[in-house]
């Protein structure tokens, strides 16, 4: 991830700042530029370096004891959560591929704070009992992408059902708010949660794609209809035809770039017990020096809207696909710059309404200075330029 030097944006952020409480009264209104500039300027959610970074004509204490009280005020906090929603929607695309995520918050030293998992629940464990879901908005190819929303709950808290119930409500909302626009992508964290693809492709509207082949094998093991007959997913593999091929070049680790051709097609489904809900599966055949010795097993993708057959539509959902990773990795590390786990509140709602300043300050960040990029797309279309190793050669016609 990369962020430039913060100082000259401050101003830009107080507009920011004005923007987000509208509807807001003057003291809100306060808060909400104080709680913004003071994160912004400390790196960090700790309510006492938020206070120090003000400066303010009283003692720390009073300013943090202020902050405190402010953060306390359910409604505040979702006012401005849904002002932010708004400013982050209006820059969903149909097409947006928007990856959910989810990620515990550890805090393994508290003991008080509301809602927390009891310390005998979670033995040799940082797990507190809060999680996050956040939902990300990708910009395949490109460095740039856009924190759409983020949404905090304990297991512990009265009002819980389940993760699954929480990472759909968090969808729900989101697509609310874009009238359908986007188009769900369930990663890190999503499988492991217990949200099955078939709760996501229940719901009404929503256009989703399932890493069929890495985070979701029961979609592998499911019966399909194909051509009016029931099918199994090798059996659409084997039928399908992958006509279009490119080339995507992706700089590994250790400084060496490699060039990886692919064939993709799809083929149209849909999965049997959906009352003749029709998607696509997109085929995905691999071959590259570093793949070579090892079984040739295509990767499926699953769209739950037809995908139109052509180079140009699979060519930008698989780079959109292989640049999810690089992406997500970005928006976690952009928080934990930010000292995600440093908060000291007590009060669960006082949480929430913390890191809603958090989300509205990444949000200013990517979409608004767009100064925290994406540092490494993953894969490229083009060959990277610079003089480094590559498993390929390049003609001398072509200047990288």
């Amino acid at each position: 991830m990369k962020l430039q030097a913060m100082a000259p944006y401050q101003d830009r952020l107080r507009e920011f700042a004005s923007d987000l409480a509208c509807g807001l009264g003057k003291v809100s209104a306060k808060f909400v530029e104080d709680g913004l500039l003071g994160i912004y300027r400390a790196k960090s959610v700790n309510l006492t370096e938020v206070a120090r970074t003000l400066d303010e004509n009283i003692t720390i204490h009073a300013t943090q004891k202020r902050l405190s009280r402010n953060l306390g005020h359910p409604e505040l906090g979702r006012m401005i959560a849904a002002n932010l929603l708004t400013f982050a929607a209006r820059r969903v695309r149909q097409d947006t591929m928007l990856a959910v995520h989810v990620r515990d918050l550890k805090k393994r030293y508290a003991r008080k704070m509301q809602y927390l998992l009891p310390a005998d629940e979670s033995p040799n464990s940082d797990f507190s009992g809060y999680r996050i879901c956040e939902i990300v908005a990708c910009k395949p190819g490109t460095d740039r992408y856009t924190p759409i929303a983020s949404h905090l709950w304990s297991s512990h808290s009265p009002t819980f059902v389940s993760d699954s119930a929480e990472i759909i409500a968090t969808i729900e909302q989101v697509l609310s708010a874009t009238n359908g626009r986007g188009i769900i992508y369930p990663h890190i964290g999503v499988r492991e949660l217990n949200l099955s693809a078939t709760d996501l492709i229940a719901l009404t509207g929503v256009r989703a794609l399932f890493n069929v082949t890495g985070s979701f094998p029961e979609l592998e093991h499911s019966n399909w209809i194909h051509n009016k007959r029931s099918v199994s997913h090798s059996d659409l593999v084997d039928a399908s035809k992958t006509p279009y091929g490119v080339t995507l070049y992706k700089m590994h680790p250790n400084g060496v770039e490699e060039s990886i051709f692919c064939e993709v097609g799809s083929v149209s489904a849909a999965p049997a017990d959906s009352s003749g809900k029709l998607g696509s599966f997109m085929v995905v055949r691999y071959d590259s020096p570093s793949l070579r010795d090892l079984p040739k097993i295509p990767h499926t993708l699953f769209s739950t809207s037809p995908l139109k057959n052509t180079r140009a539509k699979l060519v930008e959902i698989l780079v959109g696909h292989a640049s999810i990773i690089a992406t997500v990795a970005a928006n976690v590390e952009h928080k934990d710059a930010y000292n995600l786990s440093g908060f000291r509140v007590l009060s669960f709602e006082r949480m929430r309404t913390l890191l809603t300043l958090l989300q509205a300050v990444t949000f200013f960040d990517t979409a608004v200075t767009r100064r925290c990029r994406v540092e490494g797309t993953g894969f490229s279309l083009q060959p990277l330029p610079g003089d480094h190793p590559r498993t390929f050669l390049i003609p001398e016609s072509v200047n990288v």
